[in-house]
């Protein structure tokens, strides 16, 4: 984990890197009995996209991680995610969650911080964009 209390407005965050397979995509869905966009190539092409796409939720694992590699625990207990999905990711394609510091507060536990975060595509398309609310405390 990187030593949280150091950083300062302008830092980038470690990179989290990694692929979303259409495998991993069709176990995720596999408690939702109805095919949809996110499991069924089908239905996916039906509405115009070459495949399938994972859901929201899945390209958020990413910022979560990079946050928890930062931030530790602080990011699991006292903080918040605000994002907007903004390109569909296409199965096995890297894609690369950033972060940076865009404030550091004092406040009465501590200090906290505000991430600027996103979520990059291969072809260095945004595939999510946002902030994180991050208070470490003491």
């Amino acid at each position: 984990m990187a030593e949280n209390r150091n950083l300062k407005p302008g830092d980038e965050l470690p990179p989290f890197r990694g692929q979303i397979s259409l495998q991993q995509m069709i176990r995720y869905e596999s408690w939702h009995t109805e095919r949809n966009i996110h499991n069924d190539p089908e239905i996916a092409r039906e509405i115009g996209l070459p495949t399938p796409i994972p859901r929201a939720v899945m390209l958020s694992s990413f910022i979560y991680r990079m946050l928890q590699n930062t931030f530790g625990s602080h990011w699991l207990v006292r903080s918040k995610l605000s994002l907007n999905f903004l390109k569909p990711v296409n199965p096995g394609e890297t894609i690369t969650a950033r972060g940076q510091v865009s404030e550091k507060n004092e406040n009465a536990s501590g200090h906290s911080y505000v991430v600027a975060v996103q979520v990059e595509r291969e072809n260095k398309e945004l595939a999510a964009a946002g902030k994180a609310y991050v208070d470490v405390g003491p």
